[in-house]
């Protein structure tokens, strides 16, 4: 509303917004996005599918074909599978914006995968998750995020026997699933161009991609969070120094802007009080972190989060002052 943008509706059912924008001088940014995400599908094979893909080269071209092809060029195309989505983001500078159109035609529906990418891929995970599970930090984010969705695979690491197990026909299956029907897809375009160059390349190249208005919805992911209060004690590393997380949330029927201002206002207030509280009052932490949000997926719904660092042998009374705050 109170823009002059321009709305197509693809035969394939794909839905593209385009909105002339010149503060950034010949450049040009597209980003898509599709409700879904890893929840529908194996999510270690989702986790493993597109870096395999990204090492793999594009279409007909090899990754060496491809770097070559690529060098000195001002375009980027990257696609990601998150937890409830798969997203798109293009950029580039305006005499790319086919080239743009294209990348983003090879990446939706021309991946490639190769043995030798699987294996690095492989490789990478799992020095990378290693890494996930024993740095204290990492690892108390990642029990928290796993217990706030209540263990969904979704949320949890996965062991290195179930990475290994990973197919390239799995990793294959998944990007067609995710991302080569883009009937419930919508992309918005701004930049220094105009509808009129535009409209061309999306009909060419967004319009071509498959897809039918008509396919069906996806059914409703079956994730929630635990009700009541759930308390996880993590301990790794040796040094003498406890973190402290809470995360709360709550639905809400709407992703309103007063809504999100309600929450910006209500996480400046706790943030002046916990800081009183934890720092003034008791010397307890330096700064705690106050942030709250408002999440789309799965379902609309505020969340709020608390954390500092602290004396191991202070976190119950602290977290007990963080208690009687909220009440």
């Amino acid at each position: 509303e109170g823009t002059d943008a321009v709305r197509w509706t693809l035969s394939n059912g794909a839905v593209v917004v385009f909105d002339r924008r010149t503060t950034q001088p010949e450049r040009v940014v597209m980003v898509g996005t599709s409700p879904g995400g890893l929840g529908r599908v194996d999510p270690v094979a989702g986790l493993v599918a597109l870096p395999v893909a990204r090492l793999s080269g594009l279409g007909e071209h090899s990754p060496l074909v491809l770097a070559k092809l690529m060098a000195g060029r001002d375009v980027d195309v990257q696609a990601q599978i998150r937890s409830f989505s798969e997203d798109l983001e293009a950029s580039g500078g305006t005499h790319e914006l086919e080239a743009m159109f294209q990348l983003t035609w090879l990446r939706l529906s021309q991946n490639r995968f190769e043995p030798q990418a699987l294996d690095r891929t492989k490789a990478f995970l799992k020095q990378a998750l290693d890494g996930q599970r024993t740095v204290p930090e990492n690892a108390a984010r990642q029990v928290m995020e796993a217990k706030f969705w209540k263990d969904d695979p979704v949320f949890t690491l996965p062991s290195n026997e179930e990475i290994d197990a990973v197919t390239l026909e799995q990793a294959r299956e998944v990007l067609s699933d995710r991302l080569e029907s883009v009937h419930d897809w919508t992309f918005v375009i701004t930049g220094d161009v105009t509808a009129e160059e535009v409209e061309p390349l999306v009909t060419r190249w967004i319009g071509s991609l498959p897809g039918e208005p008509g396919d069906p919805e996806q059914p409703k992911l079956d994730v929630g969070h635990p009700d009541g209060v759930t308390v996880e004690r993590v301990v790794r590393g040796t040094t003498d120094r406890a973190s402290f997380s809470m995360r709360m949330y709550h639905p809400v029927p709407d992703l309103s802007p007063e809504r999100e201002m309600a929450l910006e206002a209500l996480s400046g207030v706790l943030s002046v009080r916990l800081r009183d509280a934890l720092r003034e009052d008791l010397g307890g932490t330096y700064v705690p972190g106050v942030y709250g949000w408002l999440a789309e997926r799965p379902s609309p719904e505020w969340v709020q989060a608390i954390q500092f660092q602290c004396d191991p042998a202070r976190v119950d009374e602290l977290r007990a002052v963080v208690t009687k705050e909220l009440a």
